[in-house]
């Protein structure tokens, strides 16, 4: 067979870019979307679960799953009056926004700044006026000094698994091949801001606040 060999593909651990952050047990405020309850979204997890199950990927347990628009930052760096300064602010910017609709997948394999496999958003157009709010959010109230990525554009995705440790990945990008017609369609109507913690292998949060999106 004549031609160029495919590059190979190697992860590394997500897990341990992040380190620095999640030292002794700090928490970081952020805004989510999450899936609770979503079966769509769940019975795609059962679907590719034979494929994530591989010793370098870490599952994303269905109750888990969630879509990252914006940061607010570390906790001990925000006080809980601007916390929920900014939790009113956001309401207020986004009271006549409309429900986010997103297109998920297909699954695909990050080898390189978040590794792992996720489910990209097709169009981000929808989450990005969402998350410019959020933003302008958090600068009314701290300035815009404060916000993280401050007007950077969002490129939205959904984690399925991440990778904890170095590992040749080429038989899992050519596995998600055969599932490349698993899509989906959500509604998001609610956007949370949550206190997220990390243990390796895993994300959980506890939500502060909640803003609905009914325009």
């Amino acid at each position: 067979m004549s031609g160029v060999p495919c590059r190979a593909v190697r992860v590394t651990d997500h897990w341990a870019a992040s380190e620095w952050l999640w030292a002794h047990g700090q928490a970081v405020l952020t805004w989510h979307f999450t899936f609770e309850g979503n079966r769509e979204l769940g019975q795609i997890v059962r679907e590719v679960a034979p494929i994530l199950d591989r010793p370098y990927l870490d599952v994303v347990p269905a109750g888990w799953l969630h879509l990252t628009v914006q940061g607010v930052g570390v906790e001990g760096s925000v006080s809980e009056g601007d916390r929920t300064r900014i939790a009113d602010q956001a309401r207020d910017l986004l009271r006549d926004q409309p429900p986010v609709r997103l297109t998920l997948g297909p699954a695909q394999l990050l080898a390189t700044l978040d590794p792992g496999v996720i489910m990209p958003v097709a169009t981000n157009d929808e989450l990005q006026v969402v998350r410019d709010l959020l933003q302008r959010a958090d600068a009314d109230v701290r300035g815009e000094a404060a916000v993280p990525d401050w007007e950077q554009k969002l490129n939205g995705h959904v984690t399925l698994a991440y990778a904890n440790r170095y590992a040749e990945a080429d038989d899992l990008r050519d596995d998600l091949v055969a599932i490349s017609d698993l899509k989906l369609s959500v509604t998001l109507g609610t956007v949370s801001l949550l206190r997220l913690t990390q243990r390796r292998g895993l994300y959980s949060w506890q939500a502060l606040a909640h803003v609905q999106l009914t325009g």
